[in-house]
């Protein structure tokens, strides 16, 4: 009895058949319609001059702990980044240099070198990461020096946070 029912309610059910042959224009939308595209990650996303402060946390027997100052870099259109600043320690004024890169997500690794006057140069590794308006990052390094036949090796640690300008 139900299945004559089901059949009696499908003959009884109006339907239409487009015989224009014309494009149905309301099919159903696509599934991602009106969903926003996401852009993919650009160098360009990081292009411009980032300001912000700089510290060495750690060297060797404590020498230039302490030491903070100002950094500045450039990213160009083509992920090159160049920057300079100085360190301030024992009222003396450190310069600061960084050569490197960013790629498209934000990741940055370059050389800061830290010129410590008569103690020398000290290259360090800086890696770090642009995130929306911020550039944060970490550098490591090895002081040498020899005295009376003796070789030190003191490491040298650090960290920047810049700010987009």
């Amino acid at each position: 009895m139900t299945a004559l029912l089901s059949l009696a309610f499908l003959a009884c059910t109006p339907t239409s058949i487009d015989t224009s042959g014309e494009e149905d224009t309301d099919l159903p939308a696509d599934d991602d319609a009106g969903e926003d595209e996401v852009d993919e990650p650009s160098i360009e996303d990081w292009e411009g001059d980032w300001v912000g402060g700089f510290q060495i946390d750690g060297f060797g027997d404590n020498w230039f702990d302490g030491c903070e100052g100002d950094l500045e870099l450039d990213v160009d259109d083509d992920g090159e980044v160049d920057g300079d600043g100085t360190c301030d320690y024992g009222g003396r004024d450190y310069e600061v240099d960084f050569s490197g890169e960013i790629n498209a997500e934000g990741e940055l690794e370059g050389t800061l070198t830290i010129g410590f006057a008569y103690a020398g140069d000290v290259d360090c590794e800086l890696t770090g990461a642009a995130e929306g308006e911020d550039l944060e990052g970490e550098f490591e390094g090895l002081y040498y020096y020899e005295s009376w036949g003796t070789e030190y090796e003191y490491d040298v640690t650090g960290s920047i946070e810049l700010e987009r300008d």
